[in-house]
């Protein structure tokens, strides 16, 4: 984990900066390279949930630049996870219709 935080914005910035084979790591990461006063420009989302925890983090952030030098880019975990999630609901409406059919379900 790596945080990051902005002159002007009251959050710090939680970075997950995977190194193992299957993590969810980033698509590219130098973060490491900025130092203190290096002006940036991070692209990131608002988090909707206002918990005790994450009043002070942000999880969101998806691009950080500097001039036009990319430093970090979020990795594709989210897509990852929406692929694993149709295809099980693909998986129990095969099933589904499957039973129908074999009359063990009406």
């Amino acid at each position: 984990m790596r945080y990051l935080k902005v002159a002007g914005y009251s959050k710090a910035f939680e970075l997950f900066i995977g190194k193992d084979p299957g993590d969810f790591s980033p698509a590219f990461e130098q973060v490491d390279k900025l130092k203190a006063g290096d002006i940036v420009t991070v692209f990131f989302d608002e988090e909707e949930s206002k918990s005790s925890n994450e009043a002070f983090i942000n999880r969101l952030a998806q691009f950080i630049d500097s001039g036009q030098k990319a430093y970090f880019i979020r990795g594709n975990k989210d897509k990852y996870f929406g692929y694993f999630g149709i295809a099980l609901g693909a998986c129990i409406g095969v099933a589904l219709v499957l039973l129908k059919k074999a009359g063990k379900i009406s």
